[in-house]
């Protein structure tokens, strides 16, 4: 069986200064108030391998921007009270106001409707993972490979990456932590392992500073994930993960926040889905199962 082999990119070190033996290297997280980001943020933290020294919140004129924005900062708010997060960490928020002019369902200003009410199969095709010899393979898919959803935001990742890393050049950090998963990479060419994989490598060379993507959840399926942030006690509770928020308002069902997860897009199906999966209770909202009442 054919297998597509996931190259690996060496960066030289004579590049750059030798690393500190004794040096935990600094870390900044791309977060976007969702499960994935909150979880790999934990992960980072519970394994303390990773000095996280800020947050950064991209702005990109998604229709869930406003929830998204207050999930981050709820999720910020709690690992300071903890103590996880020093009190010199910061969660800045990165307008990308270039990325407007692209067609995206997910967009504000898009005529395209977000898709809604399609299976677990129509959502995700799952690939089959390999590992041999340290190195992630997948499995090529015989069928045509289909084009990305009408929720992809071509250039997103792009933008993000390049932005976080000159914030991480500024901050003396080396690190980049997201919240990628296979899942992911499924649907959306720019959250592959190997896009990611060539991203690191373009950033610190055009940067002259070295440049390491962290991709904690990168072989963690949807359910893996809820697992894991059951395990690290994540505030899953207070994430957002619905591209098309409903307002409820001050119906007594809704979030604190007022808003509600629609339940119907393909980011809730994957959610609801991974909670039952996973056998963990989910405290999210959904219009849906209100509407289903009324």
């Amino acid at each position: 069986m054919r297998q597509l082999r996931i190259p690996e990119f060496r960066i030289r070190r004579r590049f750059w200064p030798p690393i500190e033996e004794d040096r935990v290297d600094r870390a900044i997280v791309i977060l976007s108030g969702g499960l994935d980001s909150t979880v790999a943020l934990a992960k980072v933290i519970a394994e303390r391998d990773y000095h996280v020294v800020a947050g950064v919140f991209f702005s990109y004129g998604q229709k869930a921007e406003q929830q998204e924005f207050m999930a981050a900062q709820q999720v910020v708010a709690h690992y300071l009270e903890t103590g996880d997060l020093g009190i010199e960490f910061t969660l800045q928020e990165v307008p990308l106001s270039m990325i407007s002019i692209v067609d995206s369902s997910l967009l504000k200003d898009s005529n395209t409707d977000v898709p809604k009410n399609r299976s677990l199969v129509e959502i995700v095709p799952e690939p089959t993972i390999f590992k041999q010899k340290g190195v992630t393979t997948f499995e090529r898919r015989k069928s045509v490979p289909k084009p990305p959803p009408s929720t992809f935001v071509p250039g997103r990742n792009i933008y993000m990456l390049t932005a976080a890393a000159v914030i991480a050049r500024a901050s003396d950090a080396h690190i980049l932590v997201g919240g990628w998963h296979w899942q992911d990479s499924s649907g959306y060419p720019d959250c592959t392992h190997i896009f990611l994989r060539h991203m690191q490598l373009a950033l610190s060379s055009g940067l002259d500073h070295r440049i390491h993507v962290s991709r904690p959840l990168i072989t963690l399926s949807k359910s893996d994930i809820v697992t894991l942030a059951h395990d690290l006690d994540v505030p899953h509770h207070v994430t957002w993960s619905c591209y098309d928020p409903w307002w409820a308002g001050n119906v007594m069902y809704a979030d604190p926040r007022g808003w509600m997860h629609c339940g119907r897009c393909d980011s809730c199906t994957l959610r609801r889905t991974a909670f039952e999966k996973a056998s963990v209770l989910d405290h999210t909202r959904y219009a849906k199962d209100l509407t289903c009442r009324l």
